[in-house]
């Protein structure tokens, strides 16, 4: 729940919020999610 509203808010100022997460649930809810594996940053 606090993540939703924290990014409710930012979605409503224009802003980005960077989290860094091991948990499948709250890189679910992400709008963009990014992997580090072997030194390289992707797309996930």
């Amino acid at each position: 729940y606090r993540l939703h509203l924290l990014q409710h808010a930012a979605h409503q100022i224009g802003k980005c919020v960077i989290v860094v997460t091991h948990s499948k649930r709250v890189a679910d809810s992400a709008d963009v999610v990014l992997r580090l594996r072997n030194k390289k940053l992707t797309r996930a």
